[in-house]
This record gives C-alpha cells, sequence and structure tokens, in this order.
C-alpha cells in the first residue's frame, strides 16, 4: 500500500506530460489551419480581383475591347479557373486540416480525462493511507492508555 502513492504519482506525471504533448499538437494544428486560411483568403481575394477585371474589359466593350484581344479574355479565363481549382484543393486542405484538428482535440479531452481519473484515484489513495495512519495511531494509543489504565488497576488492587 505505501508504494501505491508513488505508482499513481508517477502515473499522474506521465499522463500530464501526454496532455501537453497533444495539446502542443493541437497548437499545432491550429497554426497550420490559420495559414491555410490566410491562404485561401488570399487566393479568394485575388480570384475577386480578376473577376472584377474581366467584368470591367466585358462591360466596357468600347475602348478597352480594342487592347483586349478574344485570346487575352481566354488566358483569363484560364487563369480564373486555375484559381478555382486552387481555391478547392485549398479548401480541401483545410477541411482534413479541421477534421485532423478535431482528432487531435478528441485525443487531448480523452487524456485530460485519464489525467483527471488517475488524479482522483491518488487523492483516493492519500485518503485512505491517511485513514488507514489514522486508525493505527488510534489503535496505538488505544493499546497504551489500556495497558496504562489496566497496570493503575492492578497496582491498586495490590
Amino acid at each position: 500500500m505505501a508504494s501505491n502513492p508513488f505508482r499513481l504519482g508517477t502515473l499522474l506525471r506521465i499522463r500530464k506530460q501526454q496532455v501537453e504533448e497533444h495539446l502542443k499538437q493541437m497548437a499545432c494544428c491550429i497554426g497550420r489551419l490559420d495559414q491555410q486560411r490566410k491562404v485561401i483568403g488570399a487566393t479568394e481575394e485575388e480570384y475577386q480581383k480578376l473577376v472584377s477585371q474581366l467584368r470591367s474589359l466585358t462591360s466596357n466593350e468600347g475602348a478597352e475591347m480594342a487592347g483586349a484581344t478574344h485570346q487575352d479574355r481566354m488566358v483569363h479565363r484560364r487563369y480564373l479557373e486555375r484559381l478555382r481549382d486552387q481555391a478547392k484543393d485549398q479548401d480541401r486542405i483545410a477541411q482534413e486540416m479541421s477534421d485532423h484538428l478535431n482528432l487531435v482535440r478528441a485525443e487531448v479531452e480523452e487524456a485530460l480525462n485519464r489525467c483527471r481519473i488517475v488524479e482522483q484515484l491518488k487523492i483516493q489513495s492519500e485518503t485512505r493511507e491517511r485513514e488507514r495512519t489514522t486508525r493505527k495511531v488510534q489503535k496505538q494509543l488505544d493499546e497504551q492508555n489500556t495497558t496504562r489504565f489496566a497496570g493503575e488497576i492492578q497496582s491498586d488492587s495490590a
């Protein structure tokens, strides 16, 4: 019983290290997800800018259309398609990162729960050990008092 709190303390320390590792992993996932979202935002801005330029080209069919050939519009359209595909890929990557983050978050919660369980077991073990020690000391005091009173009774009767 005396080694039990030591083992629980060691197990608790291990569980806390696991929690810290999972929290670091979760922070890393959050950072990567934020970076991916910034890239997505930049791609969307570029896409919107190009769309507005193309709209201005088609709406101003007068003087500006003379400088913009059909081939220029096709290049812009291909570029738009590439940007759209890139945005889809980035959204897919962001979704995968988000899913991975959810898995890591679940691992963190599980590790925290395991840590709490070990903490509770350690507290229960310490409480039982204190109660056992208290009972032992109480028993020793009772035995001493019984012996002392028995000695006094014997000395009074003799």
